[in-house]
């Protein structure tokens, strides 16, 4: 798995030289309050041309442990000037790189 996250790396570094991709960095932080447990979802997302790719790992304030990381990609089309579908994947793995979760979906949005 690890020579799977550096192959997807070097993938987007090398495709960087050749193409405009506009790196964005992330986080957010939860707090739930039945569990009384702090974490914070951080990482990058890659996007070129509605394309869109992001590894995003979860971080535990309780335990400092990465408890889940998240490989997604996704695609938005535009189907009115103010409304977009973004069909989407996502693959969840455990801090000792199982995959857990596998989920599809599509996301809307709408502009004012």
């Amino acid at each position: 798995m690890n020579k799977f996250i550096i192959g997807l790396a070097l993938a987007v570094g090398i495709s960087t030289a050749a193409n405009a991709i506009d790196y964005t960095v992330v986080t957010d932080t939860t707090y739930n309050i039945d569990q009384e447990t702090t974490a914070t979802e951080f990482g990058v997302t890659a996007s070129h041309e509605g394309i869109e790719l992001s590894l995003l790992p979860t971080l535990s304030w309780d335990d400092s442990k990465i408890s889940d990381i998240e490989l997604s990609a996704g695609y938005t089309i535009t189907v009115f000037d103010t409304v977009d579908v973004t069909p989407y994947g996502e693959i969840h793995f455990n801090d000792s790189f199982a995959t857990g979760d596998k989920i599809i979906g599509f996301k809307t949005s709408y502009k004012f």
